[in-house]
């Protein structure tokens, strides 16, 4: 069952998954996914959330093995570990004169910021009801992303740029690449110095990388986007051995920014919640380097420092000035009916249980919503006048005990009043049954 949820869930991401690419044991809290080839727009849609430059376009990615160990019983003290295989990545940068690149990328990020603008609209019963459990959770989240071990067996990214900004298209002519090759990155956090009544940790991060080299060719497109041979690549950097420290001093819990009204308000900083600041305000790197050889040209220098200089200065959201008018409305709509979309499957799962769910109705006696939640009004009034009928009984036995104790002790006036008070009490219990079987026939009818 659960292995066929996973499958349901992961073809969303992975192209043409089936289940036995898929090996799980979730007791065990193992998971590994064999031969995957992954969708190339919920990438791009990541990359425009993540105010990349709109220019980067993912083409093709993939890899042969990702393991997954997450030990359930004791998530707080060790790690969660992921490992991936083989990565392959191939990236495209498109010049900013391609205005049909443009006005696609536009539609794309306006899109996906119009969902994620209508996802993060609070509400404001459901946040007041839930301020504790979030409490609760965001210590745990921050105890296994704290404690997250990543591994990288290697990675090859491709990166083209055509070196004929007027066209931007693959097979207009030669095509600049760049290639880089990672092996053996791992990352190994660890919170170190934290205690739960303090507002302070320091976040230790380790990144080891066996080798990296940066290669450079040039590249003959044929029509399809599908690449030819080309000049030899020429090998233009190379590490080993490569060790990055990193002491992050981070504010966790207690702090006026961290306990705000929208993150759980006073409740989370008197809980002493551990969620911890997005930015360190302390941070100290130290970088071990024992091999580094650079080997490249004026030529290469130019092309790689043009490249660097057009990604740092380029926005993640494109002009929609430059486009056409009807460009323009047509990405308003889209971004419009994306947002009307979120709002209505989170409007849709707000109904009560008993409002949408149907259960047992023979479908020839079908009655609307208006008349099934008059029904269920009814069961609410029969179960509020039950309770009001065993409190009335439990009242006038309670009356009747002191009339009799009353009684027996001589005393006409505290007699008088104790059996008046069981005559009410009883007329109060028949009052209540009677409500009581009114709902239920209601209900019932």
């Amino acid at each position: 069952m659960h292995k066929r949820k996973f499958v349901q869930y992961l073809s969303k991401y992975v192209r043409g998954l089936n289940a036995d690419q898929v090996s799980s044991r979730l007791l065990a809290g193992e998971l590994e996914l064999r031969d995957a080839e992954l969708e190339v727009a919920p990438l791009n849609e990541l990359l425009a959330l993540g105010h990349a430059p709109f220019i980067i376009e993912i083409l093709a990615a993939s890899c042969d093995v990702v393991k997954v160990q997450a030990p359930w019983s004791s998530l707080r003290s060790r790690p969660v570990r992921v490992q991936f295989g083989d990565i392959r990545l191939q990236v495209k940068i498109h010049p900013r004169e391609d205005l049909s690149w443009t006005s696609s990328s536009a539609e794309r990020v306006e899109v996906a910021l119009a969902e994620a603008a209508a996802r993060c609209v609070p509400d404001t019963e459901a946040c007041q009801g839930s301020a504790s459990p979030s409490v609760k959770l965001s210590e745990v989240k921050v105890a296994v992303l704290d404690g997250l071990h990543v591994s990288v067996a290697s990675v090859r990214l491709l990166l083209l740029q055509p070196q004929h900004p007027q066209t931007g298209c693959l097979d207009a002519g030669l095509l600049r690449a760049w290639e880089l090759q990672l092996t053996d990155f791992s990352l190994q956090p660890r919170a170190c110095g934290r205690q739960r009544n303090d507002s302070w940790t320091t976040l230790r991060r380790r990144f080891e990388l066996g080798a990296a080299e940066l290669h450079a060719a040039s590249l003959a497109a044929q029509r399809g986007s599908s690449i030819s041979g080309g000049s030899k690549a020429l090998p233009m950097m190379s590490l080993r051995r490569v060790v990055l420290d990193l002491s992050e001093g981070r504010d966790v819990g207690r702090r006026h920014h961290l306990g705000s009204e929208k993150n759980g308000g006073p409740a989370a900083m008197a809980a002493g919640s551990a969620r911890m600041a997005g930015f360190p305000r302390e941070l100290r790197a130290s970088l071990h380097l024992p091999d580094c050889q650079l080997h490249c040209g004026s030529q290469e220098l130019e092309a790689l420092s043009l490249l660097a200089r057009e990604l740092a200065s380029t926005p993640g959201r494109p002009d929609l000035e430059r486009l056409q008018p009807e460009v323009r409305e047509r990405i308003a709509r889209a971004a419009a009916a994306a947002a009307a979309g979120v709002h209505a499957k989170a409007k849709t799962g707000q109904k009560m249980p008993f409002l949408s769910r149907k259960k047992n109705r023979n479908p020839e006696d079908e009655v609307d919503d208006e008349d099934y939640s008059s029904r269920s009004s009814s069961a609410m009034a029969a179960a509020a006048a039950a309770a009001g009928r065993t409190a009335a009984n439990s009242l006038a036995h309670k009356a009747a005990l002191t009339a009799g104790a009353a009684s027996s002790a001589g005393s006409k006036g505290a007699a008088a009043a104790a059996s008046s008070a069981r005559r009410t009490a009883v007329a109060a219990a028949q009052g209540a049954n009677s409500a009581a079987a009114a709902a239920q026939k209601g209900y019932t009818g």
